[in-house]
């Protein structure tokens, strides 16, 4: 039987919850004997809905995940395949297929809590060595699990990310244009994503009647002083908020382009996501980003603001590259398909079976 650890209906949505919800919709219409298993504290309930998910335990989070879930697995579904789409995994029980989106937890420790990165550094060691199989969204994650979890290579799996159905047909312009002419960062907002770096790179910029609209978490742009300072009451800058999927078609298709300067990504959704959306992207030329987004961005050095900025007055003012770089993207996000992601993992849980 193949379960699916559905701990990610109880958060709110970022990257690694995004491709949660993406891939086990997927896995439901091809392989509709999945179960999924969550706490009780489910925020998610459209998703869980569709999912068909099945509230169990009385805890929730680590001890739900750690305790909860294998417990339960060992006395109702003895021998299941446990697939855990959300970085992490029960130790305590072996038949996992773990995803694991990127090293940044072990890599760059700095960027989390203490006990945050306490877990993992504990946690993902153990995960590597017992799981049957892991699988990572891109080959530059692939050589870091293998060099920093210390497995061999035949025990990792590499399954891009997808692109939501929404974002190839949804027209996403039903809504008017609030911004003006604008430039668009889209992130959870964290400091690898260096929204630091965009605000700094923008306000350097000489261009008449240019905005910038960062879509994420106004609650937690302004708890991080140093991005508060940073806009301070320039009125060129919109934070958006939160933007579910028509609305955050609606910026990409308006966008004079997509500035996504990352210092580190295991995948990275929101090019592939612009590209569908005929919005030329700027993107990092570090980690995975370059095995991602190929020939079809611009790219820039994220640890210098002058050329983040250079890189947004070149393509502002070249329509020639502008142009290119809308068809290039065009033709990339063909490569990206929830389907065949996830198909790819139900062929990896199907030889696990096998053997």
């Amino acid at each position: 039987m193949l379960i699916v650890n559905a701990r990610f209906l109880t958060q709110k949505i970022t990257g690694v919850q995004r491709y949660s919800i993406e891939m086990s919709l997927k896995l439901k219409e091809l392989h509709p004997g999945i179960r999924f298993l969550a706490p009780r504290n489910i925020i998610q309930h459209e998703i869980a809905g569709k999912l068909g998910a099945e509230r169990i335990g009385f805890f929730e989070g680590y001890f739900w995940e750690q305790i909860e879930l294998p417990l339960f697995l060992k006395r109702h579904a003895p021998g299941s395949i446990l697939i855990n789409p959300g970085n992490m995994a029960p130790v305590f029980y072996r038949r996992n297929i773990a995803v694991i989106h990127d090293m940044a937890p072990l890599r760059h420790p700095e960027w989390y809590s203490r006990k945050f990165s306490i877990a993992y550094r504990v946690l993902w060691p153990i995960i590597g060595k017992r799981a049957l199989k892991i699988v990572s969204d891109s080959e530059h994650s692939k050589k870091e699990i293998i060099e920093l979890l210390k497995v061999e290579e035949r025990m990792v799996e590499v399954i891009p990310c997808g692109i939501s159905e929404e974002f190839s047909i949804n027209p996403g312009t039903n809504r008017p244009n609030e911004f003006g002419d604008y430039i668009l960062a889209v992130s959870s907002i964290d400091p690898r994503k260096n929204f630091a770096g965009i605000i700094g790179a923008f306000k350097s910029l000489k261009i008449d009647n240019l905005n910038l609209v960062i879509a994420g978490s106004k609650e937690k742009i302004f708890a991080e002083q140093r991005l508060k300072d940073l806009a301070g009451d320039d009125k060129r800058i919109f934070f958006s908020g939160f933007m579910d999927t028509d609305e955050l078609a609606n910026l990409y298709s308006r966008a004079r382009m997509l500035v996504y300067p990352s210092f580190y990504e295991g995948f990275g959704l929101p090019p592939i996501e612009a590209m569908a959306r005929k919005c030329p992207c700027i993107v990092s030329g570090v980690s995975s980003l370059p095995e991602v987004c190929g020939p079809a961005a611009l790219y820039c050095d994220p640890y210098n603001q002058k050329d983040i900025a250079d890189k947004i007055e070149t393509l502002f003012f070249n329509d020639q590259l502008r142009q290119t770089l809308i068809e290039r993207g065009l033709e990339r996000v063909r490569l990206y398909s929830w389907e065949k992601s996830a198909g790819a993992l139900l062929r990896v849980a199907e030889e696990i079976i096998k053997r």
